[in-house]
């Protein structure tokens, strides 16, 4: 039997929770009305916890022959009535359809159809009990290549803190840089509108529209408004115009009805609103802004904070569990849930997703959490509130959902105060229809939480950093540059470094500007620890190594590579001279090309072989020419010049051979021009030691 991905999904969203039921989600849990609502799921049949909504999903591949089989999970496998395979290699959702499965005895299904080192996306849909459907996502691949370059992003950064966190802005750019990325910073001044920010990325965007992926806008970049929208369904009291970045992520619609003037007394800050309820986010896009958190500390502090947060996660500087929680406080009164449970598993496996309270303690914390629970501005009911986030931190990257905060740019936040916690917490997002599998091959979360936003998500804001990726790799340490030996060398991985994979080696990149773009230089990762520089040239360069391992786990097998470690150097080309051959007769004369940041030259000489050790240093000089007198006519010379710089004296390089004739080449050579009838007189300054002229 076949059938389309849309028609299914939305066959799927029907037997749900009905979405006119959300109004009553706050007032139910308060007031006792959640019998009401369980009352009514079963009499209409549509009872179902979120984990029932959930195909869980694994990938187990093989190379020869090239086979990815996925396995799921159900947990109402005997019910099952079929289910549906589509596969895609763009989309992350959808595709064709390659396979459809009558009845509870398929857990599995192999796709043959594969090649090695392409990435494939597969969703799958199975009918339960006639009653509802269940969903689940999973990106996988054989062997899929590396990514070097993840495209450039546009880092938007608060001008306001330009000087006293420059240090930080520093180093969160590097870390982008670090992780393939190329990084555009733009410090932006206080006074900037919306208007000048946008045109900023637009313009960034359209000098290279095929590289430019993603916006990053860290501090108190100035807040947009969309039109009016009611996503968590309190009609009466609730719909306004909530914030959004889709105005900064969007390149193509022209925005014309926007309102400069427009306030709104939650929002302290925010500046005018676009009704473009359809925007399309071209970009995918996320805000770190930690202001008007009283109730987590100093917004400077906080950003400062999270810069280091970031920094330590990418560099596996603490570690976590590749465990995910699911703190759930509808159950089967909304299905919000099964996000939490189905993706989840696509990247952790199923045996690694419990369900757990937010504020239970976990050391080390877990990667992914999800709460949901009747909410308001700065709680979620009975999950977490704001001021408890302070002391209870359990995630590096997290979802929340509920009524009310999911308009984030409120005072002390839910979603914004989930990056203002000391330790683990990078992301947060309001946690309805995401699709985050494609994290587990190594994708970023800004494209994850794009797919929503782009499916009538305006409201929906990532909150962190949108670059972050799953790191399951400890960078290499202590990169240094020998400048005299044109060498890098660093100290390797340890040996516990690598989760769920084996190292391949080294990857070497190098790039004029501190931010990139970098080129690997190497054909493909070596075993050393060391690079010896063969093409230098005499200019500053940034230099960066990171580790490369191949990853084998639940979702399939990519490589991957760790955070980059950098160092600056200017390895110059060989210092090689060049020797008069008996053109002279009373000196040699040698001469070299002018090497960067050089204070002076030594000028070393030998008359046995091309031996350096035997020779003597006959000259300092500051120029790049030395006429050495001091030798005998018709024997030959060898030369080497060492450059004396800040860092120290360089080593030998190759030589050079010279002689002295015993006589010179005769100058100032004249001829007669029609002074004479009979002849042309020609005239010459003697040579000495001459005893005649041809």
């Amino acid at each position: 039997m076949t059938a389309s991905y849309q028609n299914l999904a939305s066959q799927a969203a029907a037997t749900g929770a009905p979405r006119n039921w959300r109004p009553w989600r706050r007032r139910a849990l308060w007031a006792g009305g959640l019998i009401w609502a369980w009352s009514v799921l079963i009499i209409t049949g549509l009872q179902a916890d979120p984990i029932d909504r959930a195909v869980m999903l694994s990938a187990a591949v093989t190379n020869d022959p090239p086979t990815i089989t996925l396995n799921w999970q159900l947990t109402r496998q005997d019910d099952a009535d079929y289910i549906y395979i589509f596969r895609s290699q763009d989309a992350l959702i959808g595709g064709s359809q390659i396979a459809y499965l009558e009845g509870p005895d398929h857990t599995n299904f192999t796709d043959t159809n594969v090649v090695v080192g392409q990435a494939y996306h597969y969703s799958a849909i199975a009918s339960i009990g006639g009653r509802h459907t269940a969903q689940g996502y999973i990106s996988s691949g054989i062997d899929v290549p590396l990514a070097d370059s993840r495209g450039t992003v546009i880092l938007i950064l608060d001008g306001g803190f330009s000087q006293s966190l420059e240090d930080e802005y520093d180093l969160l750019a590097q870390n982008l840089a670090g992780d393939g990325w190329t990084v555009e910073r733009y410090d932006v001044p206080r006074a900037y509108r919306p208007f000048d920010i946008r045109n900023t990325i637009r313009t960034a965007y359209s000098n290279d529209p095929d590289n430019v992926k993603s916006v990053f806008l860290f501090g108190r970049i100035p807040v947009v408004l969309s039109g009016p929208v009611c996503p968590d369904g309190h009609i009466e009291e609730h719909t306004v115009h909530y914030a959004t970045d889709a105005f900064y992520a969007d390149m193509h619609v022209e925005v014309t009805n926007y309102f400069p003037d427009s306030t709104d007394y939650w929002q302290p800050d925010a500046i005018g609103y676009f009704s473009n309820r359809a925007a399309y986010t071209d970009l995918a896009i996320g805000r770190v802004d930690l202001s008007f958190l009283p109730a987590m500390g100093d917004e400077a502090e906080l950003l400062k904070q999270y810069i280091q947060k970031n920094h330590n996660y990418r560099h596996r500087l603490f570690e976590w569990q590749a465990k995910g929680f699911i703190h759930d406080e509808f159950g089967d009164y909304a299905d919000d849930a099964k996000v939490g449970w189905r993706d989840f598993s696509a990247i952790l496996g199923h045996t690694n997703v419990m369900a757990g309270w937010w504020r239970t303690l976990r050391e080390p914390p877990f990667l992914w959490g999800y709460g949901c629970g009747g909410g308001y501005y700065n709680s979620c009911g009975n999950v977490i509130n704001t001021g408890q986030m302070k002391t209870h931190d359990p995630a590096v990257f997290t979802f929340l959902f509920g009524s009310y905060f999911c308009d984030w740019y409120t005072a002390n936040n839910l979603l914004r105060a989930q990056l203002a916690t000391p330790e683990h917490g990078l992301t947060c997002a309001w946690g309805d229809a995401h699709v985050v599998s494609s994290m587990g091959l190594g994708g970023c979360i800004g494209e994850c939480i794009k797919i929503r936003q782009n499916k009538g998500g305006v409201h929906v804001g990532l909150m962190g950093d949108p670059t972050l990726r799953i790191q399951y790799i400890t960078p290499p340490s202590n990169l240094v540059a020998d400048t005299q030996n044109h060498l890098l060398q660093w100290d390797p991985v340890p040996e516990e470094g690598i989760m769920e994979g084996e190292l391949e080696g080294y990857n070497i990149y190098r790039s004029l500007n501190r931010y990139g773009p970098f080129t690997r230089l190497n054909h493909s990762p070596i075993q050393d620890t060391s690079y010896i520089m063969d093409d230098p040239t005499a200019q500053q360069h940034y230099y960066m190594v990171r580790a490369v391992a191949l990853l084998d786990h639940n979702s399939g097998r990519y490589y991957d590579a760790s955070q980059g470690i950098f160092t600056s150097a200017i390895f110059t080309p060989p210092l090689v001279p060049s020797a008069s051959g008996g053109n002279h007769a009373d000196k040699i004369a040698v001469s070299w090309t002018p090497q960067h940041d050089t204070l002076a030259y030594e000028v070393w000489r030998s008359q046995y072989y091309r031996d350096p050790s035997l020779a003597e240093m006959v000259a300092v000089t500051t120029s790049t020419n030395y006429d050495d007198t001091e030798v005998t006519p018709s024997i030959f010379y060898y030369y080497w010049i060492k450059a004396q710089t800040p860092l120290g004296t360089t080593d030998f390089d190759l030589s050079a051979e010279g002689w002295r004739s015993w006589v010179s080449t005769p100058t100032d050579v004249m001829a007669s021009d029609g002074s004479y009838r009979d002849k042309v007189l020609i005239s010459w300054t003697p040579s000495p030691n001459a005893i005649d002229y041809v």
